[in-house]
C-alpha cells in the first residue's frame, strides 16, 4: 500500500495550496458534493447551482461527471437567471456502456418542465449538451467549452482500453488532490479495486476527499463516458454553436464544429489552457460569453 501523501511532494503541495486558495463558492461546492458523497444531501434529478428568474442556462458535467468545475463559472456569471446542472446519470453510473445518444436522451427527459433556455458544457459536457441541444432547445445557440464534436478528434486526451481509460481517470484525479505518482504509476499495473483502495487511503483534503465506494463509483463514470465519447460520431444539423477554446493548448475550434452544426458557428479564445479557462482570470471571459448567449436565446421569452 502506497504511504500516505508526503507534504514535501511538489503535487502534494501544488494539490494542498488548490485546495486552501478555493473561492466560497467553490468551498461551499464542495461541501456540498461531500454531503451528497455521503448520503447526507438528496439526489436532485437536475441541481440547481444558482436559484434566479426566468428560463435557466443549463450547465452539463464533463469527463468526470461531476459540476464542481463549474464552480467559478457560476460565480463569475452576472444576471439573476437561474443556473442548472446535469452530474452524471443512472446510464452512466451502470455497468452497462451507453452511447452519447442514450445519455443525451436521458438527460433531455431530466430536463422536462424545466424551461430550459442554454445548454452548454466544457469539454465532454460540451459533447452532451450538443446532442441534448438537438431534442431540447434545436433553435437555440449552444455554448462549447473547449471541445472538439466527437469524431473530429479531441482535447481531452481519452484512450480507449480499460487500462488506458484508468490511468486517464488517475491522471484527472491528480489534478485537483494530493494524490503522489507511485499511485497514479499504480493505475498502470495494479486492478480497478487495489488501485481504488491505494487512490483512497492516499487522498487527505481536509475530510472532504472521496472514499473507496465514492471513487469506484467515479471510474465508473469516467470509463462510460470517455469510452461513449470514444464511439460516439455527431451526425451533421444540429443547433448553432458558440464556441470558447483555451489558446494555450488548442487551435481554433471553429470549422470542425461547423461540420456537424446545421446553424451559425462562431466563437473566440481565450488566453489559458484547457483547466485554468475555468479558473480565474480566464473564467470572467467564458461567463462573458455564456451571459451573451444566454441573452440571445431568451430575447422575448416571458420572465
Amino acid at each position: 500500500m502506497p504511504a500516505p501523501p508526503d507534504p514535501a511532494d511538489p503535487a502534494v503541495r501544488a494539490a494542498r495550496e488548490r485546495l486552501r486558495s478555493l473561492s466560497p463558492a467553490q468551498r461551499s461546492a464542495l461541501v456540498r458534493l461531500a454531503a451528497a458523497r455521503s448520503g447526507a444531501g438528496p439526489a436532485a434529478e437536475v441541481e440547481t447551482l444558482r436559484p434566479g428568474d426566468g428560463p435557466p442556462l443549463v450547465l452539463v458535467h464533463p469527463v468526470g461527471g461531476e459540476l464542481f468545475c463549474y464552480s467559478a463559472l457560476v460565480a463569475a456569471l452576472g444576471g439573476t437567471f437561474p443556473v442548472l446542472g446535469l452530474d452524471a446519470g443512472a446510464l452512466l453510473r451502470g455497468p452497462s456502456r451507453p452511447t452519447v445518444q442514450d445519455v443525451a436522451r436521458s438527460y433531455a427527459t431530466r430536463l422536462d418542465g424545466t424551461g430550459a433556455a442554454t445548454v452548454a458544457g466544457w469539454s465532454f459536457g460540451a459533447v452532451l449538451a450538443f446532442e441534448i441541444a438537438r431534442l431540447v432547445t434545436p433553435d437555440r445557440t449552444v455554448v462549447a467549452i473547449d471541445s472538439l464534436p466527437a469524431g473530429a478528434g479531441s482535447s481531452v486526451g481519452l484512450r480507449s482500453t480499460d487500462v488506458e481509460l484508468r490511468v486517464g481517470f488517475a491522471e484527472e484525479l491528480a489534478r485537483s488532490a494530493p494524490l503522489a505518482d507511485d499511485v497514479v504509476r499504480l493505475a498502470w499495473d495494479a486492478d480497478d479495486a487495489a488501485f481504488v483502495a491505494a487512490a483512497a487511503a492516499a487522498l487527505d483534503t481536509s475530510g472532504l476527499g472521496p472514499d473507496e465506494s465514492d471513487l469506484a463509483a467515479r471510474l465508473t463514470i469516467h470509463r462510460n463516458a470517455a469510452a461513449a465519447l470514444e464511439r460516439h460520431r455527431s451526425s451533421p444539423g444540429g443547433p448553432a454553436v458558440r464556441v470558447v477554446w483555451a489558446l494555450d493548448t488548442a487551435t481554433e475550434l471553429l470549422e470542425p464544429w461547423r461540420r456537424v452544426s446545421g446553424g451559425e458557428v462562431d466563437g473566440c479564445g481565450i488566453v489559458a489552457d484547457h483547466w485554468s479557462l475555468l479558473r480565474a482570470p480566464a473564467v470572467h471571459d467564458v461567463a462573458r460569453v455564456l451571459q451573451e448567449v444566454h441573452q440571445q436565446n431568451t430575447k422575448g421569452s416571458p420572465a
